[in-house]
């Protein structure tokens, strides 16, 4: 069987060589750092594990979605159906101030000097 060292497994698993080495030492494989060589048995043990993982994180996710989308649908059963915009009273006098209008050549009263 051929040897692979620690980093180049790590490198095709897209991990840190300080990750791998923690988690081989989790899964009970004796090494000492990152040019220690594993072999194929236990670089298949890692990706089976890898693989796993990434079953687990994917279910994970799409469990997260399926709550976050069911939460927006009772959100949208619980808003009333037609919200009523209080519209301004008509026929409220506009203020004094608001009609004056100021003539061409007076003043704001309309005055001509």
């Amino acid at each position: 069987m051929a040897k692979v060292r620690i980093y180049e497994v790590a490198r095709r698993f897209n991990v840190s060589s300080e990750a791998m080495v923690n988690l081989l030492k989790e899964m009970g494989v004796p090494v000492k750092n990152h040019m220690s060589s594993i072999d194929e048995d236990t670089v298949a043990r890692v990706a089976g594990k890898f693989e796993s993982e990434k079953e687990a994180v994917k279910h994970a996710e799409e469990e997260k979605k399926r709550r976050q989308d069911e939460a927006k649908r009772r959100r949208r059963t619980q808003r009333p159906a037609a919200r009523v915009e209080a519209a301004p009273a008509a026929g409220v006098a506009e203020s004094k101030a608001d009609a004056v209008v100021a003539a061409p050549d007076g003043d704001a009263e309309g005055r001509v000097a």
